[in-house]
Formats: C-alpha cells, sequence, structure tokens
C-alpha cells in the first residue's frame, strides 16, 4: 500500500490514530506519526487515489452511503448535518442567548467552533461560554487552557464556575470519601450530577435561554443502551433532544452534535486545524459507559447505521408518549432549592451519603 501525506498536522500535536475508531470507514488515514496520511491503493504498481464527486481528492468514506468526499467537502458535510439537527428538534430560535458547556475536549470545542460560524447569519443571537472546573487535579487546568483558547477563537465571553465555589468541595475530595463511606457510584456518576447542575446554574446566571452540550450520536445511543440495562425507566423518558422549559430554573438544554459520531467530530477537528485537549480523565475508564461504548463501537462497524437507529427508535418512544408529556414533573430540592425529581435531589442526597 502507498502512502500519500496529507500534511495536516493534530490540533495539540499529539499523536493518535483515528483508525483505532472505526477502522472500515476511513479511506483510510492513519495520523500515527502526528500528521494525516491518506492510504490510497496500489494498481500496476501506481497509487490510486479514489477522488470526491467535486473532483477533489478523496478524504473519507462515509460509512452507510460509501460516498467518498474530499476534505472541504467533509467539512460542509458535518456543517449541514448539524443544521439539520438544529431544524429537526426545533433547538433554537431567533433572539436566543446560547451558553455552551465548554470542556476544551474535541466535542465541545468543535461544538463551539460551529455554532460560532452558523451565529454570524444570526446577528440577534448570541454566544456564550460556560467552564466548569470540577477540580481533578493535574487535569482539567490544562483543559481549561484550551477552553480559554477555544472561546478567545471564538470572540465569546467566558465564565468560570467550580464545583469548590458552588458545593464547597472538589470532585477530588468528593471520591476520596466514597473509599471511606462504602458509597456504591463510580466517580463519573458523582461528576455528572454535579456537572449539570453546575452548568444549569451558570447558565441561569447569565440569562441564557439554552444550554448547549457537544453530545454526540455515540454518547446518546450509549445513553439509552446503559438506561435500558439499568432498567431506569424514568431516566429514559427524561432524556430528549427537542428543548424543554421542564421548570422555571432549568434552562432548557440543547445538543447539536447529536447527528453526528465520534469519529466525524475527530476528523473534523483534524480538518479544520482545531485545538482542543486530548487527555483522558483520569477517572473515565472506571466507568460503565466504556461497555456500552465498545459493545456499539464492534456493532457500527459491523452494521453501519446502528447508532442511528437506536436514536431513532428513542424518538418514536417519546413521540407515542406525546413528546414526552409524561415524564414526572419536577418539584424543588427541599434543601438546596434546585430542580429535583424526589424531594431532595441528587447532589444533596450525594452529599449527604458522604457525610458532607
Amino acid at each position: 500500500m502507498h502512502l500519500r501525506s496529507l500534511n495536516l498536522k493534530l490540533p495539540n500535536g499529539k499523536p493518535k490514530c483515528v483508525n483505532n475508531y472505526y477502522k472500515s470507514a476511513i479511506l483510510p488515514i492513519d495520523v500515527s506519526k502526528g500528521k494525516t496520511v491518506l492510504l490510497s491503493i496500489q494498481r500496476d504498481g501506481r497509487p490510486i487515489i479514489p477522488s470526491c464527486s467535486c473532483g477533489n481528492t478523496g478524504f473519507v468514506r462515509a460509512p452507510t452511503s460509501e460516498r467518498i468526499v474530499c476534505r472541504s467537502c467533509f467539512s460542509n458535510d458535518v456543517s449541514d448535518k448539524v443544521r439539520r439537527a438544529i431544524n429537526r428538534y426545533r433547538m433554537f430560535h431567533e433572539g436566543d442567548r446560547i451558553a455552551v458547556g465548554l470542556s476544551g475536549g474535541k466535542d465541545s470545542t468543535v461544538l463551539l467552533h460551529i455554532l460560532s460560524q452558523l451565529q454570524k447569519a444570526h446577528p440577534h443571537s448570541e454566544l456564550a461560554v460556560i467552564v466548569v472546573d470540577e477540580g481533578i487535579h493535574g487535569y482539567r487546568d490544562e483543559a481549561i487552557k484550551f477552553a480559554r483558547l477555544a472561546a478567545e477563537t471564538a470572540n465569546t465571553q467566558l465564565h468560570l464556575v467550580s464545583f469548590k465555589e458552588l458545593f464547597g468541595y472538589t470532585l477530588d475530595f468528593l471520591v476520596s470519601r466514597t473509599s471511606t463511606h462504602n458509597y456504591g457510584q463510580q466517580p463519573c456518576s458523582i461528576c455528572g450530577k454535579f456537572r449539570r447542575q453546575a452548568l444549569n446554574k451558570a447558565a441561569r446566571a447569565i440569562n441564557a435561554t439554552k444550554l448547549a452540550t457537544g453530545h454526540n450520536l455515540d454518547d446518546e445511543a450509549q445513553t439509552c443502551l446503559l438506561n435500558m440495562l439499568r432498567g431506569d425507566i424514568l431516566r429514559f423518558r427524561r432524556l430528549s433532544r427537542i428543548p424543554v422549559q421542564k421548570h422555571v430554573l432549568l434552562v432548557p438544554r440543547v445538543k447539536p452534535l447529536v447527528e453526528l459520531t465520534e469519529r466525524e467530530i475527530q476528523l473534523y477537528a483534524l480538518v479544520r486545524e482545531i485545538r482542543h485537549y486530548d487527555v483522558e480523565c483520569p477517572y473515565a475508564p472506571t466507568a460503565m459507559r466504556n461497555d456500552a461504548r465498545n459493545f456499539l463501537v464492534v456493532q457500527e462497524e459491523k452494521r453501519p447505521g446502528t447508532l442511528k437507529t437506536i436514536v431513532r427508535f428513542h424518538d418514536r418512544i417519546m413521540a407515542q408518549e406525546n413528546q414526552g408529556s409524561g415524564s414526572s414533573r419536577l418539584e424543588l430540592c427541599k434543601k438546596c432549592g434546585e430542580p429535583a425529581s424526589a424531594a431532595i435531589c441528587s447532589v444533596c442526597e450525594t452529599l449527604k451519603e458522604l457525610d458532607l
């Protein structure tokens, strides 16, 4: 096989092999040497580089349609998918003040990049960035640097909040308490509930009308599967891609990247040379989500379109429930006053179980 370099460096300068994710879908690309390389087929000793319909050199093969596209067309396709998702799920209205939850990782950084491009056609809408410092030693500080860079590049105002400031404790401290208090939940479960509340509080404080997160198609399919594996009907029904004002104190959430796979987002970051923090959280390996992710990666590889099928299945179920009107009514937590599905919210319940 002949190697032809596309001379596209990784955004953060660190080597990563995209082929480890969806091996057959890429045309294929190997970035193990720190730059993107297109693998072409040999015919009679000469390299044959597949071409895009526009005439440019092919860059990637779509796993479901087998369509070959160049870097420029791939980038446009990604933006079009985001537009279609926004329209399909009626995410935004003219004049929205959109708070983007930014971690500095590839998903949220790509989200901010695309929304800042789309926002140019909607001058009456406004973007702002929220960064949450969970208090993970040796990890979050570096990620915040990339988040600041992304906010500056997008010319958006950044608002930084922290677990320590909002709840009195860092995630590291909360996790350290679990070993002495026989607490059964993993660090990612603890982080998730605190992070969701932190984002909502920050979005409410800046008068945001929508809160945009970087959840992608893989994330949504994984969540559907996890809720079924846990038998959690309430969370399965609460999962929604259409923004709903469930409570006056809850800022409606939107997921503009929901039609994009993790692979597409990674490649988009490479093509557009978007710098992002590409280091895994030290607590991530303990998450049950990894099992769902690994299973779905194999299924998507064998049967392209599996991820979208799962999400569409959930959409149809929710449509039959009158667009989620059967969800339980939210009330205010008796301890902190935040919206909750029970008398005590999950954050306060966790603090209580940890004797905090």
